[in-house]
């Protein structure tokens, strides 16, 4: 015990003590100021992915709602033509398959799950993927000398899903969508 004592009152021992403290106290600030570094470039980068899968959002979102209203014969559907629904899709695959990498594999299957209801791909070669829904309902709303170029862009009816499953498979991927947006806890009521 006299040792410790007359340790203590050792004018270098404490003047090293004194030093092994302060270095330990740098070394701790240090390493905090790197950990807070790593944490807000962390958080940067999670902003910044968000905001960049925001702007996808922004771009699809539309294109998205127009498959929607057409295949479920609500809204807008009436302004757009099979050609324009044809053009949407080219669109929305440009988009999404431009930006897969910063959505999940979950998202692009859900994305795949959705055109797959709502087009039949991979037809002959150099042909354009035909739309699965009723041509009925449609036709009265086409300039005569398109109707059957029209008809051509529909895939058989024995192909072409019920409603029901356009509305559900809409809604699973816009859900999914708002999910990878970090939106949650969002919720959507669904049509009946």
């Amino acid at each position: 015990m006299d040792f410790f004592i007359n340790l203590l009152h050792n004018p270098m021992f404490v003047e090293a003590l004194t030093l092994i403290t302060q270095m330990l106290e740098a070394l701790l600030s240090i390493l905090l100021v790197y950990i807070a570094w790593r944490i807000n470039k962390s958080l940067w980068f999670s902003q910044k992915l968000v905001e960049e899968r925001i702007n996808v959002y922004k771009e699809t979102a539309p294109k998205l709602n127009d498959l929607y209203c057409y295949y479920c014969y609500v809204g807008n559907w009436k302004d757009n033509t099979p050609e324009t629904i044809l053009q949407h899709k080219r669109e929305l695959d440009k988009c999404i398959h431009m930006y897969q990498y910063i959505f999940s594999d979950e998202f692009m299957k859900k994305y795949y799950s959705f055109m797959n209801t709502y087009f039949k791909t991979f037809n002959e070669m150099g042909t354009d993927a035909r739309l699965r829904t009723e041509i009925k309902h449609r036709e009265k709303f086409w300039e005569e000398q398109d109707k059957d170029r029209f008809k051509t862009m529909f895939a058989p009816s024995q192909e072409c899903p019920p409603t029901e499953s356009a509305i559900e498979v809409y809604g699973d991927f816009m859900r999914y969508f708002a999910q990878e947006l970090g939106l949650n806890k969002v919720k959507v009521k669904q049509q009946q």
